[in-house]
């Protein structure tokens, strides 16, 4: 992981307990110009109309009433409608599993790990010392 504003290396634990800080903001003229213009375009786009129609570049998002942001009503029927497919999706997904005829023997483990020839699996759940 590296500082955002000048590429120097931190650790995670820095990044967590570090504290906005004079140190840390962008003082060189060249980054803060990008910043802005990073917000600016990003505004623009999220609020700018496309030409000739009534929505903006963004699809009207994020929804935003003081530029008259409102989802557009195909966005919503899109919406809707891929919800829906999802839940049947998962639902299909269910149903095929619980129609599926499955006794314990299917499920069975093996007496010996299948790489190694002749020996027992052992396998050791307790806590190391």
């Amino acid at each position: 992981m590296t500082n955002w504003c000048d590429n120097t290396p931190i650790s995670l634990r820095t990044a967590a307990t570090n504290k906005p800080s004079r140190k840390t903001a962008l003082t060189a003229p060249e980054k803060q110009h990008q910043m802005a213009a990073f917000f600016w375009w990003t505004a623009w786009a999220a609020s700018t109309n496309r030409p000739g129609q009534e929505i903006t570049y963004t699809n009207n998002w994020p929804h935003e009433p003081l530029v008259a942001n409102a989802p557009a009503s195909a966005s919503v029927v899109w919406s809707i409608i891929s919800f829906v497919l999802l839940l049947a999706a998962v639902g299909g997904m269910v149903w095929y599993f619980a129609s599926q005829n499955r006794t314990a023997a299917e499920h069975a483990l093996p007496h010996q790990y299948p790489l190694q020839h002749g020996t027992p699996v052992r396998l050791n759940f307790s806590r190391p010392a």
